[in-house]
């Protein structure tokens, strides 16, 4: 299989171009460096979704083989608002989302981080609400403890042989070097992918996949091919 290489400089203007055009960052504070397909990260960034979404963008990139996130986070706002204001926005958003039951799920804000408890019919969901509180001002950070109740079980065979398709259909990465294995919904990805999408790829694939309650993502990036 041909292996298309980039270089550490090639890499880091990559990196620096996406950063420059994405109007969700603030590309100005950060400082990037790049060493055998290594990112790290230094500067600050506004908010925790600002670095959420940097990390998420540039693990997609070709050639990122991993991400050392030294960015600090500074809350630049003319009032940080209080944990009962937060937690007022943060329940006043999750009630107008249509795509969100938010009627079993209560919240708790703590010095500006957010635990979200209570129960919600998918593992989609329960990320879509945890991506949604991400978003509100002043949130510093997110413990997701929504527990999983599925309306429909599916059999774990049912569920693994899906995803296992799926990896054989997109040819995305080669069936034999990853490993599916599915206990009472629990799903696990263990081996090798060749880079960041396909492992991006699988993982967004696997969260709406009916009948999961949890993704344990433990595969490793490998570009040369994963020999």
């Amino acid at each position: 299989m041909e292996v298309n290489t980039i270089t550490d400089n090639e890499l880091k203007n990559k990196i620096i171009k996406q950063l420059e055009w994405d109007s969700r960052i603030d590309a100005s504070q950060i400082k990037v460096e790049v060493q055998d397909g290594e990112v790290t990260l230094t500067g600050t960034t506004t908010c925790l979704f600002e670095n959420s979404v940097i990390v998420n963008e540039l693990s997609k990139i070709a050639g990122v083989k991993k991400i050392i996130n030294n960015l600090d986070m500074v809350c630049i706002t003319e009032e940080i608002p209080s944990d009962e204001e937060i937690e007022k926005n943060i329940e006043t958003l999750l009630n107008i989302d249509s795509t969100i039951d938010a009627s079993n799920i209560t919240i708790q804000v703590n010095r500006g981080v957010v635990y979200i408890k209570g129960t919600t019919n998918s593992f989609f969901q329960k990320k879509e609400v945890e991506n949604a509180i991400y978003r509100v001002n002043g949130v510093r950070g997110v413990t997701n403890e929504l527990a999983v109740l599925l309306t429909t079980k599916k059999e774990d065979k049912e569920i693994a042989e899906k995803i296992t398709h799926y990896i054989k259909k997109s040819l995305l990465a080669k069936i034999d070097q990853i490993n599916v294995t599915v206990n009472d919904g629990a799903v696990t990805l263990e081996g090798c992918v060749p880079h960041w999408q396909v492992y991006h790829s699988l993982n967004d694939f696997v969260k709406v996949t009916q009948g999961i309650k949890s993704i344990d993502n433990s595969l490793t990036i490998d570009p040369s091919g994963c020999k």
